[in-house]
């Protein structure tokens, strides 16, 4: 049985191949992009555009946050 997320790991890292050349950050961010879209596809019934307003959303309200760090 293959580990839950595995298949939409294998997903992003090639998409990750594909679009290297576009993707603005650095080779050692690739496993936070990983990590980001994980965590919003264990959602039940979370469609690839739902994510993509997500990610727009949280996009506009970053630059307000002062620090972003857990406390």
């Amino acid at each position: 049985m293959e580990n839950k997320g595995e298949i939409t790991r294998t997903r992003v890292s090639k998409a990750i191949d594909l679009l290297s050349d576009d993707i603005q950050s650095s080779k050692e961010d690739f496993a936070l992009i990983t990590d980001i879209i994980l965590l919003i596809s264990q959602r039940e019934y979370m469609s690839a555009i739902r994510a993509v307003y997500i990610l727009e959303d949280a996009k506009k309200i970053i630059p307000h946050i002062t620090e972003l760090r857990l406390l």
